[in-house]
């Protein structure tokens, strides 16, 4: 991915991060499990970054995937009430450019 595709993705977490886990958090009351969630959408566009033709495609992709996150940890919380943690820990993968990583997490860090 080139510095362009880098900017675009960084200019994407910064605007919809902040309303994205505001998202999460509403439906699971949780502020630990709701930035892990939200994080891990993150990482998933940053996978499937070239499938979205729009910013509309993409904003909708984040919405439902967040939404259907935060669905299955309340169901796997109901099931499992004594299991602490459903979203590991996020962790960059090897597509993920590390001044990238370092910087968003330092920007979640900052708002948490």
């Amino acid at each position: 991915m080139d510095e362009v595709d880098e900017q675009s993705f960084k200019n994407l977490f910064y605007q919809y991060y902040p309303e994205l886990f505001s998202f999460a958090y509403s439906l699971l009351g949780d502020r630990t499990s709701a930035r892990r969630g939200t994080t891990g959408v993150f990482l998933l566009l940053w996978k499937k970054r070239g499938h979205f033709n729009n910013e509309k495609d993409t904003r909708a992709f984040l919405y439902s995937t967040i939404r259907n996150n935060c669905l299955n940890y309340l169901k796997f919380k109901q099931k499992n009430p004594d299991v602490k943690e459903y979203f590991p820990e996020m962790e960059r993968d090897d597509t993920f450019p590390a001044d990238v990583w370092q910087e968003l997490s330092d920007f979640v860090a900052s708002i948490s």
